[in-house]
């Protein structure tokens, strides 16, 4: 149909497979996604993933490009904002479902740096901060997710904890004034030596530079935020 040749269109835009997964796999689990059931998802993940490098695939690869190309299909008029929030919302059962094979071969550190992940409060986009604190879970970090914190309670929770690394996730651009200010709440109470990172999805911002007192660097990789702090466990 032409609903399918535009799906698959928009998948290959998306992303660059370089392992045994097409274009098409990405297609049809988002169809499961906000069409099936979440035993029948399980089926079509569970014949895909078997390894354990793949599950770090559909971890750190496949589940972050599913819910791009999800926004990507609304953003296009290919998929009703419903369809894209029962999409996403069975995305995260199934991120919380396969947790335990995800950090079960994580790594187990004397040292594991604390880490606050924030998203601002009229951020929507919650599922890239959820799976940012799953992947620093798995590099032995100790991460600490909030979502819209108020000023006062964020100022709290900062003073009362060490935090190696603040980090904020951004979907939404238009939200980067919110952003600069949260980032002033932030600096105002944080130890000079704590990193603030700026992450989220950095390849879909205007070409502009961004320029946000206080912030200390831009980045979307949780490994590479990790060796530029010098946080590696």
């Amino acid at each position: 149909s032409i609903a399918d040749v535009a799906f698959d269109e928009l998948a290959k835009n998306v992303i660059e497979f370089n392992s045994y997964l097409s274009h098409k796999n990405l297609a049809q689990f988002v169809t499961k996604l906000v069409d099936c059931s979440v035993k029948e998802q399980r089926v079509f993940i569970d014949n895909l993933f078997t390894s354990e490098k793949s599950i770090n695939y559909m971890y750190e690869v496949f589940f972050p490009e599913t819910a791009r190309l999800l926004g990507n299909y609304w953003s296009q008029d290919l998929l009703s904002f419903c369809k894209v929030t029962i999409g996403i919302s069975n995305l995260q059962i199934l991120l919380k479902q396969y947790d335990h094979l995800y950090l079960e071969h994580g790594n187990a550190h004397f040292y594991s740096p604390s880490i606050l992940l924030i998203t601002p409060e009229k951020e929507t986009h919650t599922f890239g901060s959820m799976l940012a604190c799953r992947v620093f879970q798995k590099l032995g970090c100790s991460p600490f997710l909030i979502h819209g914190p108020e000023p006062k309670k964020l100022e709290n929770i900062i003073k009362i904890n060490d935090f190696s690394l603040i980090g904020i996730s951004l979907a939404d651009f238009n939200l980067i004034e919110e952003v600069t200010k949260l980032v002033a709440v932030i600096r105002n109470v944080a130890p000079v030596h704590c990193p603030i990172i700026l992450g989220g999805e950095i390849r879909n911002w205007p070409e502009k530079s961004i320029e946000i007192p206080g912030l200390d660097a831009i980045n979307s990789n949780p490994k590479d935020v990790l060796e530029m702090c010098e946080l590696t466990p």
